[in-house]
């Protein structure tokens, strides 16, 4: 069947789905439109704009109705809430119209009021008073009037008095019933279990625990009688009640306790608190971990936990701290080395410069490096606060290092190059004496600036590809490149600039315009490539550094 619905389908229906007006135009055969509009041939358009087409509760395609069953439910759901939002409406303005109503009743009355007279209320209330003293004189000089007052009074009295007996006999009697009710069903409920425990051979069992009963209540007569009436049941229940509160009063000072040393324990072992909570439901699980840790015998491995301590924590932390310091020197073995390179170049007349590695003020790093020393500090004291101290003081350092939200600043920290800061001082080559020291390039000229930046450049670079220009490699590459990097220099500053590449041994690529400002770089470049662009196509033309000289000398 789903083969021939398919083919069916694919046969009649074999619209094309369009996105845009353009693409259905487009299509030479049959199309359809996001928004209905579909065309069955070269001329033929058809448009349907009728929500009822695509309201899914009138769709019949598919074996399973269960959506469109679901979604009639909540039409009738919406219908239902607006026809009772259209009822309260009506009962809204039903009442409106009945008070509208009301109202025009008593405007019709008010209209038919001529005169004053009609409604004026004087007349009547004098004939009230007058009709009332009238009766009242008769009654002051009738003695049968009297007397007849008198004992309806009292018949009234003795009425009153009969009804508030026969409603407490009614509710005495309800009582009564109630407690003949519950008296008979105890009572069968004890013969029950009597003949129950009768059956069971158990009764005379019972009969043993009667004079330890006797001692709870010793006012009490325990005979089958009081047994069945379950008084007795009552006065026992009573009186263990009285017993287990005052038993409670006695276990809740130690109840509190027991919770408050529970708190310390878990908030000074964390780690044992997966399973265990404050409570007295986990009272076995925490006898259950005390158990254990005796049957471990935990202080047997103390010593062990301290050899392990001494010789093998301290010794991974001596060994982390020996690297980073390692790393320290492997630093400033590289800058003297930079420095004997510069030594050779003559910075300013009779001087040159120097990179002196100075420790750092970050607080961060500071604080970091003096938390590593105290971790090692006094390693030779095995007394047990000490051991005790510097593993706390080593496990808050590793903790710290080891959380991922603290990975900023481990970056930092654990980086040795951040331990420094570099200055960079200008030295007199006879008596080694420092002349200035630069932090920045505040306060000097553009010339010096240049000089300046140009050192620190080369300098990183040659520390970058570890260099040591009194031992050259020829063998390695060293490329730098710069881009029009002596455009705005002096031509003193640029030779300073390349003999410092020079020195360092780095091959260097100059990317600038070839002008008179290249003549700079002549002693220094071996060739020259010229970027020819014409029709969108770039040529390469090289010549070296003889020829380029030829053809400036002729210009």
């Amino acid at each position: 069947m789903l083969p021939w619905v398919k083919a069916e389908l694919q046969q009649r229906f074999d619209y094309r789905c369009c996105d845009t007006v353009e693409e259905f135009q487009q299509c030479r055969g049959l199309a359809l439109t996001v928004s209905r509009h579909a065309k069955s041939g070269q001329r033929r358009h058809d448009k349907d704009d009728r929500d009822k087409v695509t309201d899914p509760r009138n769709f019949v395609l598919g074996w399973d109705n269960r959506l469109k069953k679901q979604r009639i439910a909540d039409e009738l759901t919406r219908l239902q809430a607006a026809e009772q939002k259209l009822a309260a409406r009506s009962q809204q303005i039903s009442k409106q119209l009945e008070s509208d109503r009301d109202r025009l009743q008593a405007i019709t009355a008010l209209d038919r009021i001529s005169a004053f007279e009609q409604i004026d209320p004087t007349p009547f209330e004098e004939l009230i008073r007058t009709l009332h003293a009238e009766r009242e004189q008769i009654e002051s000089r009738s003695d049968v009037i009297q007397v007849l007052r008198q004992r309806l009074a009292e018949v009234e009295a003795q009425k009153e008095a009969n009804r508030l007996n026969r409603d407490q006999s009614i509710g005495r009697q309800a009582e009564l019933n109630r407690d003949i009710g519950a008296c008979e069903s105890k009572l069968k409920e004890a013969r029950a279990g009597l003949e129950r425990r009768i059956r069971e051979g158990l009764l005379e069992e019972d009969w043993d625990y009667f004079d330890d009963l006797s001692k709870l209540l010793p006012d009490s007569a325990i005979h089958e009688a009081e047994l069945m009436a379950g008084r007795l049941e009552r006065q026992l229940k009573d009186q263990l009640e009285r017993t287990v509160d005052s038993r409670r009063k006695e276990l809740e000072p130690v109840r509190n306790d027991l919770l408050k040393q529970m708190s310390k324990f878990l908030q000074k072992f964390p780690d044992e608190g997966q399973d265990l909570a404050i409570g007295m439901e986990y009272l076995d699980s925490f006898l259950g971990l005390r158990q254990r840790i005796v049957d471990e015998d935990l202080p047997r491995h103390e010593p062990r936990f301290r050899e392990r301590l001494n010789e093998k924590v301290i010794h991974e932390i001596g060994l982390f701290r020996a690297e980073l310091e390692s790393e320290r020197r492997q630093i400033e073995d590289r800058i003297e080395v930079l420095n004997a390179s510069l030594k050779q170049l003559e910075y300013r007349p009779g001087t040159h410069i120097q990179l002196e590695p100075r420790p750092v003020r970050d607080r961060e790093v500071v604080e970091f490096q003096t938390k590593l020393r105290e971790c090692i500090e006094n390693s030779f004291d095995s007394s047990a606060e000490a051991n005790e101290a510097r593993f706390d003081r080593i496990r808050e350092l590793v903790e710290k290092l080891r959380d991922e939200s603290n990975r900023r600043w481990r970056d930092k920290v654990t980086d040795v190059r951040r331990w420094f800061d570099f200055v960079a001082a200008v030295i007199n080559r006879e008596t080694l004496e420092t002349i200035s020291v630069y932090q920045d390039s505040s306060g000097q000229s553009g010339g010096e600036k240049a000089k300046l930046a140009f050192t620190i450049l080369v300098a990183a670079i040659a520390y970058q590809y570890d260099l040591d220009p009194e031992h050259p490699t020829p063998d390695r590459f060293q490329l730098v490149v710069v881009d029009e990097m002596f455009s705005r220099v002096d031509d003193q500053h640029a030779e300073y600039a390349l003999e410092l590449f020079r020195q360092f041994g780095l091959q260097l690529l100059i990317v600038a315009p070839l002008d008179a400002k290249a003549r700079v770089t002549q002693p220094y470049v071996g060739c020259y490539l010229h970027v020819n662009k014409r029709d969108n196509r770039s040529e390469i033309f090289e010549m070296t550094a003889t020829e380029f000289a030829d053809v400036m000398g002729e210009t």
